[in-house]
């Protein structure tokens, strides 16, 4: 579809507002909005419904009414956006913000246009989707679920119980009463299935029973006389020929039930309105009845479950060796299971996520095309090399690449089983180009521009659309490319089948339109997304009003011009034609939510930029722009100002006039001293500043304590904040990270001890980096908070590891250096019982000294010894000699060992990494210093030599380029990543703040 989900709870969103919160409308208008507000939200719950539907089973009709929905609701966006510009109350001072409005409205095209024309717009668009719906009669069997018989089904066993349970236990009082049970999940976890096998279980302990399926058609007269028909088929055998009223049967139904038992099981419940009619039919009785309902809405889950005896059971996704087992099982119907360890496989599988429905149907699909010809490894094998293919282009039409076809097959149908709004965040990395990097923070800023996102009572947008991105890691659509040593976060990309796999559908779904080297992408008009992939081409001449999102990835040549109104997402970072009197167009796109200029060569920022009202995000990282204009503070819907890395040396103080700023960036900038306005901003959480890379920290304003909402904090200076700034750190109730800047001198210690006493008060404190050259103490004092900490790097050197580290039972990830280190040493990092990522640089060492990894604390003891680096599962090793020897059984958990190497002697190198058993990667690097040193070519033979006799393969990465090494099945190179950094990329985890690259 040419829109999104997303884009329709956003729209609905803005109804509400509109309607909740003061706004200059027209008398009348709020019934309009009420009544297309309730129109909209039906028709939202029948597009999710039909898109959860499989791909086969929707014809050219049923695509057809989706895309008339999806450009309604494309229409309602834009004239609801326009229609809150216009209704906008002005604030305070009348003259100053009505003489800013009218320059605000009339840098829209056309400059006015009048709220009720605007409304009966919307209002005739709702109403002519509505006229199509009524007269559309294919919906209701299109998602009819296919019953499996029980054999057929894995992991049912454990969920059927539950909810037999549910249903049949009870007192005496509550046996009796009418009770309801709430199935709840994402379309395609099988709630149906569920339903129905619990049903059929249930049903003859009942005097009569129903199962039925709310229509997606608005036809509950045909729910209801459906019902009829199945609890008294004897008596209403022609019951679907009569001519019946709405509440006709609802009394027939009640009157029948009133003195029976009954089950009855309402399937694919989305409004309460329904919700509501379906109840008043079901009498409450004392016969002990029950009722299941399935829906894959919260809202309506717990509406179903609001009284005192109902319950609710959330369906889950299955594990990987449940989601295995399922596979095979409908891949292999009749015959015996082959060994299925491969990789694409697994990847497929993980692809998958659980999901039931999308697993049994790629498993069919995989089935008709197993051949005597073609068996199962080498169709398995087929898929894996068409995976690892790179194509020499990403444009639209097919390369002839061996297996492309069914690898495309089986994308769509994973595609096709995704939620809704995990199709929209999947679809949108087609707009990216080849190789290019995906950072998240970016990544989610601008899902939730494109309104992609909704946000819910648990979780803010930003969770939300962060939980997305972890899901499509997870499911391995995007995977871990490098480490951003400037913004200390994991960078990602797309693999580049997946990516034109991706082009494919996206252009299929009219989602986006790619202009690259290949040519544009055909009916180009009809999209609502740019992506300008290409070097020295001008964009064609296009309907520029239908534009909502444009990105640049390359040197293209683009003119921004006013007509681009509705344009919500303007993406150029490194657009090197970029001038600065293309910065005066962009001003006038007033629906603008998110707009980069980084790595540009604009130098100035115009006051016209607080006409963009709407904007969210506005990027200026690594441009050469020197001044922040005051009229910045008029961006009241601003929550991300990024200035990392430009020429600022002050902030402006009309900053804090920013009431919804939540993240402010102003790293490796002249900013010595933070303006003392920011105390003002109430919802500011991320706050980054300094410049580690430079040692150079930032002075915190006094009155600091009043941050409140504060969780991340930038380089703290130990020598440039006052001594009251230090101490009001401890009343940073939220914070959660925080980076500072110590050093060495004798004079400073008294500073450096205020600093870190303040920091340990802080209760919620989960991650700490100390930069400078501070030398810290093995007596270092620790706070009772620190106890917590989940995440600990200390730039100094240790003379031994310190004792007050085993005090720190919570600790995840560890980045120490140290002077010396024996088994006393390895005892004390090896006895932390959550440490998973440990980095430890050997600053000296005794030559001729092994350091020597045990299975266990203290082997010697009689009784069962505890395991040495229990969950350990990321080890690098930094040492100018590096023998260290792993003995049987070592670092059981350990997947991926990093080490760096030098010049050293080399009559001795690491050993007993065959006794790593979880492991899958090794990664070495070395400096091209040593490149030409014969003891870093004979390291890196050795160790590939233990790795290919390793009984599982092994990535091996030497400075960036992967090969699979496999003991004898031979070996398949891996095409590097486009960049590469050294091992501390592996360090970051998903917040914001990050360990630093170590760049020596």
């Amino acid at each position: 579809m040419d829109i999104t989900a997303g884009v329709m709870g956003s729209v609905l969103s803005k109804l509400d507002k509109l309607l909740k919160e003061e706004y200059n409308l027209p008398s009348g208008a709020k019934e309009d909005l009420k009544y297309v507000a309730e129109e909209q939200r039906r028709l939202q719950a029948y597009f999710c419904s039909m898109t959860d539907a499989p791909p086969d089973q929707l014809d050219k009709f049923d695509r057809g009414w989706l895309s008339k929905i999806s450009e309604a609701f494309r229409k309602s966006e834009n004239i609801v956006d326009i229609l809150m510009v216009e209704c906008s109350k002005p604030a305070a001072d009348p003259g100053v913000c009505r003489r800013l409005f009218r320059r605000t409205r009339d840098s829209l095209n056309p400059p006015h246009q009048d709220p009720k024309d605007l409304i009966a717009r919307i209002k005739e668009i709702t109403l002519d989707v509505l006229d199509v719906f009524a007269t559309h009669k294919h919906l209701d069997g299109c998602l009819r679920p296919l019953y499996k018989d029980e054999k057929d089904l894995v992991c049912i066993d454990g969920p059927k119980d539950v909810l037999i349970k549910m249903l049949t236990e009870g007192d005496d009082m509550s046996m009796n009463q009418q009770k309801i049970v709430s199935i709840v999940g994402l379309g395609g976890l099988g709630k149906t299935t569920l339903a129905h096998v619990v049903y059929h279980r249930l049903k003859p302990q009942f005097d009569c029973v129903a199962f039925v399926r709310v229509p997606l058609k608005p036809d509950m007269v045909g729910l209801f006389t459906e019902m009829l028909y199945q609890l008294d088929v004897k008596n209403h055998i022609n019951i679907n020929e009569e001519a019946m009223d709405n509440i006709q049967p609802v009394s027939l139904i009640r009157g029948f039930l009133l003195n029976k038992r009954y089950l009855i099981v309402i399937d694919d419940l989305w409004n309460e309105d329904d919700l509501h009619s379906i109840s008043s039919s079901l009498p409450s009785n004392d016969k002990g009845s029950r009722v299941i309902t399935t829906t894959r809405v919260n809202g309506i889950a717990n509406l179903c479950c609001s009284g005192g005896n109902e319950s609710m059971y959330e369906v889950q996704c299955l594990g990987y060796q449940n989601s295995r087992e399922l596979f095979l099982k409908h891949y292999f119907r009749h015959g015996s299971w082959p060994d299925a360890d491969t990789d694409i496989f697994d990847d497929i599988i993980r692809m998958c996520s659980g999901t039931p429905s999308a697993i049994i149907s790629i498993a069919s699909l995989l089935a008709t095309k197993v051949t005597a010809q073609k068996p199962w490894q080498e169709m398995m094998n087929y898929l894996h090399c068409s995976s690892k293919q790179m194509p020499s282009s990403l444009g639209f039409k097919s390369e002839n690449i061996p297996g492309f076809e069914d690898l495309r097959d089986i994308l769509s149908l994973i595609y096709a089983h995704l939620p809704s709004p995990l199709k929209d965040c999947l679809l949108y990395l087609a707009v990216h180009a080849k190789n290019q990097i995906i950072h998240r923070t970016t990544m989610v800023r601008k899902w939730i521009s494109e309104g992609f996102i909704s946000e819910n009572a648990r979780h803010s947008r930003e969770e939300v659309a962060s939980g997305y991105f972890d899901e499509l890691i997870s499911r391995s659509f995007i995977r871990l490319s490098e480490y951003d040593n400037y913004s200390r976060e994991e960078m990602y990309e797309v693999n580049s089948m997946v990516l034109y796999v991706l082009r494919q559908i996206s252009d299929k779904e009219h989602f986006a339109t790619i202009l690259s080297g290949v040519g544009i992408s055909r009916d180009y008009a009809h999209y609502f997304r740019l992506s300008v992939q290409c070097s020295g081409t001008e964009l064609p001449v296009m309907d520029s009003s239908r534009i909502r999102s444009t990105t640049i990835a390359g040197p293209a040549k683009i003119y921004l011009n006013h007509d681009w109104v509705y344009l919500r997402v303007l993406d150029l970072d490194g657009y090197k034609d970029l001038q600065n009197s293309d910065v005066d167009h962009i001003c006038r796109m007033t629906l603008l939510k998110y707009l980069s200029l980084k790595h540009t060569p604009v130098t100035i920022i115009p006051p016209k930029i607080r006409r963009l009202h709407s904007l969210e995000t506005l990027d200026l990282g690594h441009t050469e722009i020197s001044n922040l204009p005051p009229e910045i503070g008029q961006l009241q819907n601003l929550k991300t100002l990024d200035a990392g890395g430009i020429k600022i040396s002050c902030l402006p103080p009309e900053i804090g006039k920013l009431q919804n700023l939540e993240t402010l960036d102003v790293r490796q900038t002249k900013v010595k001293e933070l303006p003392k306005e920011l105390v003002r901003l109430p919802k500011l959480a991320y706050l980054y500043f300094g410049d580690c890379n430079s040692a150079r920290g930032v002075k915190l304003p006094v009155g600091s304590d009043q941050l409140k909402s504060v969780k991340v904090l930038g380089t703290v200076d130990s020598r440039e904040c006052s001594g009251n700034a230090m101490e009001e750190i401890s009343g940073l109730t939220r914070l959660r990270e925080i980076e500072v800047m110590l050093y060495d001198q004798p004079a400073d210690m008294v500073q450096n001890d205020k600093l870190m006493s303040s920091i340990g008060k802080c209760v919620n404190l989960e991650y700490l980096i100390i930069y400078g050259d501070y030398s810290p103490s093995n007596e270092l004092p620790v706070s009772p908070y620190f106890r917590s900490l989940e995440r600990l790097k200390v730039a100094g050197r240790f003379m031994k590891v310190p004792r007050w580290l085993a005090e720190l039972t919570m600790l995840r990830k560890l980045d120490i250096r140290v002077c010396q280190l024996d088994q006393d040493d390895l005892k004390i990092l090896g006895a932390l019982p959550s440490l998973s990522t440990l980095a430890l640089e050997l600053i000296c060492i005794i030559l001729k000294k092994d350091v020597t990894i045990t299975s266990k604390l203290h082997p010697e003891e009689e009784t069962i010894p505890e395991d040495c680096f229990p969950k350990l599962e990321v080890f690098s090793f930094d040492c100018h000699v590096p023998w260290i020897t792993f003995q049987q059984g070592a670092m059981s958990t350990l997947k991926h060992f990093h080490l760096k190497l030098y010049a050293c002697p080399d009559y001795k190198f690491p050993s007993g990494i065959i006794n790593l058993p979880s492991l899958e990667k090794i990664s070495l690097r070395y400096s091209s210093d040593h490149a030409i040193s014969g003891s870093i070519t004979k390291a890196v033979a050795t160790i590939r030599e233990q790795a290919a006799t390793h009984g599982k393969p092994i990535r091996f990465s030497v400075n960036g380029d992967s090969e699979v090494v496999r003991g004898g099945w031979g070996n398949e190179y891996i095409f590097p990543s486009r960049y590469y950094f050294p091992w501390m990329w592996l360090w970051a985890p998903r917040e914001t703040a990050r360990f630093r690259q170590n760049n020596s």
